[in-house]
């Protein structure tokens, strides 16, 4: 018997030695997700004027004062924005249908002919002096230029007006409206 409980003993003292150098290994748990972030940035086309002055500013023009026989011109420069990666382009046209210039019951009609002793206006988009007459709002607009999908760009119109001898006196105005569109 005393065989048997050594070797019991010693069977136990294996057992205890094995367990002390015994290391268990723990297993490193990962995990990870995916986030998407969106930002919706709407296409936009813009017409206006260059504000490098940082004064106030608009399309409006206005002429310096004028004679009968007299002719005029004035020049604008018309701005456009576009972040749409789509070339746009820029037209013009009266905002009804009547494209003359008008004081009361007179009016200085649009035309072709801007010359000192004929009352018209119109306006230049090839900075030369070649005039077009202004169409009326239910015609096409009239081009001015593309911005072949430049983000920025600046268009120069001129606009003149020229009277006749009998031209009445008054303060001629009209509206028209720039459409930047693709």
């Amino acid at each position: 018997m005393k065989k048997s409980a050594l070797l019991a003993v010693s069977a136990l003292s294996l057992g205890v030695v094995g367990l002390a150098t015994f290391t268990p290994v723990v297993s490193a748990v990962t995990s990870s997700g995916n986030a998407t972030i969106t930002a919706n940035v709407q296409g936009s086309l813009g017409v206006g004027v260059d504000d490098v002055t940082g004064g106030a500013q608009s399309l409006d023009v206005t002429f310096d004062t004028m004679n009968a026989n007299d002719m005029k011109t004035k020049s604008s420069t018309i701005s456009t924005t576009n972040n749409t990666g789509t070339a746009a382009t820029l037209t013009v046209k009266d905002t009804d249908d009547n494209a003359s210039l008008v004081s009361g019951d007179d009016s200085i009609p649009t035309g072709t002919t801007i010359a000192k002793g004929t009352s018209n206006w119109g306006i230049s988009v090839n900075n030369d002096s070649t005039y077009a007459a202004m169409p009326i709002s239910t015609a096409a607009g009239l081009p001015i230029g593309s911005d072949e999908a430049a983000t920025a760009k600046d268009f120069s119109v001129t606009y003149g007006v020229s009277t006749n001898a009998t031209q009445a006196e008054g303060i001629y105005t009209d509206e028209v409206t720039y459409t930047f569109t693709q």
